[in-house]
């Protein structure tokens, strides 16, 4: 074993990045996975610190000039956090790992707590496993000898590829006959089967079971979350829970051209009376002109049935919308 006084070089990765990406079918499953990652390995960087005495001297990557600054909420931390400690990895990294699984409880808490997911799950305990299984943690230590950092760096990077292309496999422990997760496909839905129309519903039906699927879980008809697909979907995040929609990205032409705060008022009045929610206006972190922080989504006829239950108000909902392109937007 190396001395105590020596100085060693460790590296942590924290992921899944790329499947995680990949598995974003909303920019809200984005916008608030991305943020997971980054608290994760905001809290590895912090196990670091703590464990050396406070002092962000240790951290080389991320690199922030105070613990203050560290614990800001607006920072984001790359899923690689690279230091220099006094001592060796070992139990050390464990404690790591434990502060990144204890990071990842909070938020799963957060998501689902009560008047997040409104209906049952066929067990919650499914979802929290599937939950706690997603992290990927891997480290890799060695000492830097003689001053030798460039060295050290090399070989540490070296053993973390090594490391990370050895796949470890844990049996799951929620395999059941259910859908799998329309996302990614990798592990099974736990919204219960019994919530979704059943095979030749008539349209009522369906459209009444389709509004009681956005209401208590966020999902459209054809979509089965998994308990990572829950977490991404009703998670909040930072102090700021407001995020641009895949719809709201779509209409920034049309808003960039809206200059008409009458016609804007007048449409904004008409969805309030049509009973568009209040908590579902002023949602994008950006301030427009006109529209204000009211998301794009908005401004498309076939995206109101996500605010509006009653068919009379719908059609009321759209008729304003029709007669506010019209008005501001010369019908586009």
């Amino acid at each position: 074993c190396p001395e105590m006084d020596e100085m060693h070089l460790v590296v942590f990765h924290i992921g899944p990045v790329q499947d995680f990406i990949v598995s974003a079918r909303r920019t809200r499953d984005l916008w608030f996975g991305s943020w997971v990652l980054s608290e994760l390995s905001k809290a590895a960087a912090l196990e670091v610190v703590r464990r050396n005495g406070d002092s962000v001297d240790c951290l080389i990557f991320p690199a922030p000039a105070t613990l203050k600054e560290l614990n800001a909420p607006e920072l984001s931390v790359p899923n690689k956090i690279v230091a220099l400690v006094q001592h060796p990895a070992g139990e050390f990294a464990h404690k790591v790992k434990e502060a990144v699984a204890d990071r990842l409880e909070e938020i799963r808490k957060d998501a689902f707590g009560p008047g997040r997911i409104k209906g049952e799950l066929d067990t919650r305990e499914t979802a929290k496993a599937q939950v706690d299984d997603l992290p990927e943690f891997y480290w890799a230590s060695c000492p830097v000898v003689n001053g030798d950092y460039a060295g050290a760096r090399n070989r540490v990077e070296s053993l973390l590829a090594a490391r990370k292309t050895t796949r470890e496999f844990d049996p799951v422990t929620w395999g059941n006959n259910t859908p799998k997760s329309s996302l990614d496909g990798q592990r099974e839905s736990v919204i219960p089967e019994t919530e979704y129309p059943r095979p030749g519903a008539p349209p009522e039906e369906r459209k009444r079971i389709a509004r009681k699927l956005r209401g208590n879980y966020g999902v459209r008809e054809g979509e089965r979350l998994c308990g990572v697909g829950l977490l991404k979907r009703h998670g909040e995040r930072g102090n700021d829970p407001r995020f641009f929609s895949t719809s709201h990205v779509a209409s920034l032409p049309l808003l960039r051209r809206l200059t008409d705060q009458q016609a804007t008022d007048r449409y904004l009045r008409a969805l309030a009376d049509a009973g568009i929610k209040p908590g579902d206006l002023n949602k994008v972190p950006t301030k427009h002109p006109v529209f204000g922080r009211n998301d794009g989504h908005l401004l498309f006829e076939e995206r109101l049935t996500d605010y509006l239950d009653d068919d009379a108000k719908l059609s009321e909902a759209k008729k304003a919308l029709r007669q506010f392109l019209k008005d501001a937007l010369k019908g586009e």
